[in-house]
């Protein structure tokens, strides 16, 4: 049985459970819960040091730690149409990293903007721990944002982000509704989630934020871009079930 542990509302961890859905694989849930999930993660992977991050899935012994090398496993067990065709698969991969980057850089703004507000790092617990371990929170927020090293390169988090965006915006203005080529790929999931930081989708897809949390759009860069939610949308109403 596949175990895929994840976040709810982080863009890796959906493109994990979009590519597994994508090829009709069942697989079992687990909502990770920072601060506190860590330490058992670590104890099921048998891993006591080292970076650990989010989504991870189980496939009996094996552990595959990141979004991409999911995808990958979904693609080559998986029945439906490729994910990564092999005529596209350089192109794809490039238009994963750049998604990556923009996404890493979204994520970079909205949590350091968080950090700003005390209560905002509380939102990471579960809510009946809030009131006691408000102080435990910020400190884990903190951690994160060291662990991602987010502070070092804030002066460039805003043109990395906006890089990724105008790209996206080049590349769909060919008019086929998707990024490589006429069919959907993996490329399209990469950007979608660079989207998120813009307008987030609708919550029956995946929510904005932490349980209580709704992250507003960006409203400058949704104005700017407006076609790019716009086509998110459609991608996920065509090619994704809530």
């Amino acid at each position: 049985m596949r175990k895929l542990t994840g976040i709810s509302f982080s863009p890796w961890s959906e493109k994990a459970k979009w590519a597994l859905d994508h090829h009709h694989l069942d697989f079992q849930y687990e909502e990770y819960v920072p601060l506190f999930g860590e330490y058992l993660l670590r104890l099921k992977m048998r891993m006591p040091s080292g970076v650990l991050t989010v989504p991870v899935m189980q496939v009996g012994r094996s552990w595959l730690t990141d979004s991409l090398d999911i995808a990958k496993y979904a693609d080559r067990t998986g029945s439906a149409t490729p994910l990564f065709p092999e005529e596209k698969r350089l192109e794809i991969e490039l238009w994963n990293t750049r998604g990556e980057q923009a996404t890493s850089a979204g994520r970079a703004l909205a949590v350091l903007q968080a950090a700003r507000d005390p209560k905002a790092a509380s939102a990471f617990l579960p809510p009946a721990l809030r009131p006691i371990l408000g102080g435990v929170a910020q400190k884990g927020l903190e951690a994160f944002i060291n662990k991602y090293r987010m502070r070092e390169d804030v002066e460039t988090h805003q043109s990395t982000f906006l890089d990724g965006v105008q790209k996206l915006d080049t590349a769909l203005s060919r008019g086929t509704g998707y990024v490589v080529g006429d069919h959907f790929t993996y490329a399209d999931i990469a950007m979608a989630m660079v989207v998120q930081f813009v307008v987030p989708v609708d919550n029956r897809y995946m929510p904005s934020g932490p349980p209580g949390v709704d992250v507003p759009p960006n409203e400058e860069l949704a104005a700017r871009f407006p076609a790019l939610h716009a086509w998110r949308d459609a991608l996920y109403a065509k090619h994704r079930h809530p």
